[in-house]
């Protein structure tokens, strides 16, 4: 299977979100994430923005709740020169070992600094595993 450099910068991105949590690293973490981010679809919640992430993200490193987030990268989208549109598995393992694959289209944007966050999230589907 050919990859394309567009394929390759959305599986970087994947990649690096994964490691901060690995690193339980709030600031790279949120350094993925754009401060007009929005996230659709979870269950119990309308929409969340950037600051429900940081206080989600926290709670789950501070309290070791989460073990690691892991992706399966899908199919591209729509790919525009500053924004990138994919779709992913991603699984969410907890400490308790329980374990969620959550289906979820997701927008990146190439920002005024250079760095790809996220900007957009919609939750497809949640299954526990």
């Amino acid at each position: 299977m050919v990859t394309t450099t567009e394929q390759n910068t959305a599986e970087d991105w994947l990649a690096a979100i994964t490691r901060t949590v690995e690193l339980r690293n709030i600031h790279a973490h949120m350094g993925l994430v754009s401060k007009s981010v929005r996230v659709y679809g979870i269950p119990g919640a309308d929409t969340i923005a950037y600051i429900d992430w940081r206080k989600r993200r926290q709670t789950e490193f501070e309290k070791n709740l989460l073990k690691k987030l892991s992706y399966d990268f899908i199919r591209m989208k729509k790919i525009t020169s500053k924004r990138l549109h994919f779709i992913a598995i991603e699984t969410m393992s907890g400490m308790s070992g329980d374990s969620f694959e959550i289906n979820k289209e997701i927008v990146i944007e190439k920002e005024y600094d250079g760095v790809w966050r996220v900007v957009e999230e919609k939750i497809t589907s949640v299954a526990k595993k």
